[in-house]
């Protein structure tokens, strides 16, 4: 279990230092479901995101937990959970049952 974590970390934060340096967005964020969340759904992330139940964010960069997580936009990074949603671009990671 420490491997994968210690291998997550490290592509996170490889995919943090490739991304543009001009990725804006909130550094962390805490959702239960959408719209019970700190970040605003049309907001972006560019750190770290978890959603317990499920997160929705306009784009995300970085590490992304959760049992339901959706991107609307583009996604750089590693995500991690039970179904994984990006509506545009991925780069990354991504370990899900579900993906799309």
């Amino acid at each position: 279990m420490r491997t994968v974590i210690a291998i997550a970390f490290a592509a996170c934060m490889m995919a943090l230092m490739a991304g543009s340096t001009s990725a804006q967005g909130k550094p962390i964020q805490l959702a239960l479901f959408n719209p019970v969340q700190i970040v605003p759904e049309n907001e972006s992330v560019a750190g770290f995101r978890l959603s317990l139940l499920y997160g929705r964010n306009a784009n995300m960069n970085g590490f992304d937990l959760g049992l339901v997580t959706s991107t609307t936009g583009n996604f750089t990074g590693v995500q991690w959970g039970f179904v994984g949603l990006v509506d545009q671009n991925f780069e990354g990671w991504q370990y899900n049952n579900f993906v799309s």
